[in-house]
């Protein structure tokens, strides 16, 4: 533990956290982009996630930087309250949004469907069609009161080894539905060590050293899972841990630098968006929906 100094929380820290959180987001969106206007096959795309493959599990490791213990019944309903709740109000936005755009494509189907399918969605893969990211909201609450009730019995190293070779079986199975159970089981992995790491931060030594062997897994193995599903999708799974938790302390250490004493426009803009990421993550895709409508079919 010696390669690793205190980073107690301060406003600096939530500061560079929100920043990390904004390009994560943006990343996310920009992905979302790509698949709804088909560019998934452009070199930027591809190529963009040797830098941003740990996108989602930032904000799991984040979560678990955060993390205090309370009482179930309080846990509850502070989860409910906050991801619950907004999960229903923008499915039922994106459902609306869903059938009047294919409407005007000419791909109208019945109410009957609508809801059947998206139900149907939400079951199996935590997010209907109308509006497919919310699953996010579905994992982190299952994974939140699940890691508040182990907690408790488990230490943090526990919990996080069983939930991640637990999700590594699954992957081996295939595709496992629903994705919620494997996708929560490997996010409780990177939160648990969001919190036993949530007071260090790397080294300038040890940046260095893991910044080195990031790049050459990079280049040699990079591996990819599509968190979503917990499916492989290139080289291993128990790398694409590594790389992805590499990866993560790599943003910190780069943007706890970049944040010491920073107020210029950029860092506050950032900063702003970060700590309004809710609301750009639960309404994005309706409004990218909207936008294809408007420039491809009106």
């Amino acid at each position: 533990m010696n390669s690793f100094v205190p980073n107690i929380q301060n406003k600096q820290r939530t500061e560079y956290v929100d920043v990390i959180s904004a390009i994560m987001l943006i990343f996310m969106v920009y992905t979302h982009c790509a698949q709804i206007f088909k560019w998934t096959d452009s070199f930027i795309y591809v190529n963009s996630f040797y830098l941003f493959e740990s996108y989602m599990v930032w904000f799991f490791f984040k979560a678990g930087m955060f993390y205090k213990e309370k009482p179930m019944k309080d846990c509850l309903i502070s989860s409910y309250t906050r991801l619950i709740v907004p999960y229903i109000y923008w499915m039922l936005i994106g459902f609306l949004v869903l059938i009047i755009s294919d409407y005007f494509k000419g791909q109208s189907e019945t109410i009957l469907y609508y809801i059947r399918t998206n139900i149907s969605g939400c079951i199996k893969t935590g997010a209907g069609a109308a509006n497919m990211p919310l699953w996010f909201l579905v994992t982190l609450f299952i994974f939140r009161m699940t890691y508040n009730m182990a907690q408790s019995k488990l230490p943090s190293p526990v919990i996080c080894a069983f939930s991640f070779i637990v999700a590594f079986l699954l992957n081996c199975v295939g595709d496992f539905k629903p994705y919620w159970i494997p996708n929560s089981l490997c996010a409780i992995g990177f939160y648990s060590l969001g919190f036993i790491l949530k007071d260090y931060k790397l080294s300038k030594s040890l940046f260095v050293v893991i910044l080195l062997f990031y790049i050459v897994i990079s280049v040699f193995e990079f591996s990819a899972v599509d968190f979503r599903t917990n499916n492989l999708l290139k080289g291993f799974y128990f790398l694409w841990i590594i790389q992805s938790f590499i990866s993560v302390e790599l943003f910190i250490y780069v943007f706890c630098k970049l944040g010491r004493g920073n107020t210029g426009l950029i860092w506050n803009i950032f900063k702003n968006i970060g700590k309004n990421s809710m609301i750009i993550y639960v309404a994005h895709w309706s409004l990218l929906i909207i936008s294809k409508l408007l420039l491809f079919y009106l």
